[in-house]
């Protein structure tokens, strides 16, 4: 496993359990209707992800989403 320290910062966090379909429609609505719905600003950052299950299920996908913004 891998161990990431996420810089200071406001994040949007998005849980997600279900399938990667789902998952895909979550993350256009984060960017293309929550972000603006709620005035926020995208930081200098990627998107980054936290995954809790170890599988390769395409269908029970178990993360967090992380999006910094100002």
């Amino acid at each position: 496993f891998k161990v990431k320290t996420l810089p200071k910062g406001r994040y949007a966090v998005l849980s997600h359990n279900g399938s990667q379909d789902d998952l895909n429609g979550k993350i256009k609505y984060l960017y293309g209707t929550w972000l603006t719905k709620m005035n926020y600003q995208l930081r200098e950052q990627p998107l980054t992800f936290e995954r809790f299950d170890m599988g390769n299920d395409d269908e029970n996908v178990n993360l967090k989403i992380y999006l910094a913004i100002t």
